[in-house]
């Protein structure tokens, strides 16, 4: 049975919309067998609780002012990767607004904020990695801090 961590799918985001996520450091890898580089598999995790999966709502940063390249902001070295919303509900997953409010680390794109919400074992982690489309390349190295 599939964890949604208390999730429901939200029809207001709808199938082409385009879900950006944070690519760490040396999180691409070259796949041979679709001739382009590509999000590696964990990058497509569960955050650590492996509850949800952390994106942001491409369709939303405008009306906020913000481009598709703040979701990177404060964050160097790292890399946005775009997920359709459909392609994740294929694959068992629900799709949900989370707005962060009151954190500790404020983000701009924090408004944006949603979850991709269900069980991602090894297999989904690959099935959602290769249908991910790079925008922003990140470093292919994790840097010193």
């Amino acid at each position: 049975m599939t964890d949604y961590a208390g999730f429901e799918d939200d029809p207001t985001i709808l199938a082409e919309d385009q879900l950006l996520r944070r690519l760490r450091p040396g999180q691409l890898v070259h796949d041979g067998n679709l001739g382009r580089d590509r999000p590696s598999s964990i990058s497509m995790s569960n955050d650590q609780e492996g509850l949800v999966m952390s994106i942001y709502l491409e369709k939303e940063l405008p009306s906020k002012g913000l481009t598709t390249g703040d979701v990177v902001s404060g964050h160097p070295g790292y890399g946005i990767a775009a997920l359709k919303a459909d392609f994740c509900r294929k694959e068992e997953q629900r799709v949900a607004r989370d707005p962060v409010s009151n954190s500790p680390r404020p983000h701009p794109c924090d408004p944006a904020h949603g979850v991709v919400a269900g069980t991602k074992k090894e297999s989904r982690q690959r099935h959602l990695a290769r249908s991910a489309l790079v925008l922003l390349e990140p470093a292919r190295y994790q840097q010193s801090r």
